[in-house]
C-alpha cells in the first residue's frame, strides 16, 4: 500500500469509528502532536480513546480532504471537518462536556496534517490548526450557538 493509501485508509477508519482498523495503520511509537489545538501530544492509545469519544458524540463526523501531497515518507493534507451536534458531547479524555445537542450541522475551517510513515505505518501526525479549525473550532461553534 502506498503512503497516500495508508493515510486515506486511516482517515476512512476514523470517520467510520473503526478504532481497531485505525490502530492497525499506526506504529507502536505513534505520536500525534498536537492532537487538538493547544493540546498535548498523544500516543496511539490516548488518541484513539479520545477519537472513540468523539465518534460517540458526533457519529456523522467526517474529514473532507481538499488537498493531499506525498513527498517521500510524508503525506501532507488539508482538510475540514463536518459534524452534526445531535448527541450529547462528552469528551472526558480532554475535559469537555456534557454539551446538550443543538441539532445543528457544523463545518470547521480547514487545518493541515503532516503524516510521517515508516514501513507502511503512520509513526506521527503533526497538525496545524488555524482559528476555527479542528475540535476547538467545532466546539467553539457549538458553544457560540448554545450561548450566543
Amino acid at each position: 500500500m502506498t503512503n497516500e493509501a495508508v493515510v486515506r485508509a486511516y482517515q476512512r477508519a476514523l470517520d467510520a469509528g473503526d478504532m481497531p482498523a485505525a490502530r492497525m495503520l499506526m506504529s507502536d511509537d505513534f505520536t500525534h502532536a498536537p492532537a487538538t489545538p493547544g493540546g498535548p501530544p498523544m500516543d496511539a492509545d490516548a488518541f484513539l480513546a479520545a477519537h472513540a469519544q468523539m465518534s460517540a458524540s458526533f457519529p456523522d463526523l467526517r474529514r473532507h480532504v481538499t488537498e493531499l501531497v506525498t513527498a517521500g515518507d510524508e503525506v501532507r493534507l488539508t482538510a475540514f471537518v463536518t459534524a452534526t451536534h445531535d448527541h450529547v458531547v462528552e469528551l472526558p479524555v480532554i475535559g469537555i462536556g456534557p454539551l446538550e445537542p443543538t441539532g445543528r450541522s457544523y463545518r470547521t475551517t480547514p487545518h493541515q496534517d503532516t503524516f510521517t510513515l515508516r514501513d507502511g505505518l503512520i509513526t506521527g501526525v503533526h497538525s496545524t490548526f488555524p482559528p476555527g479549525s479542528g475540535l476547538r473550532g467545532l466546539l467553539d461553534q457549538i458553544t457560540t450557538t448554545e450561548h450566543g
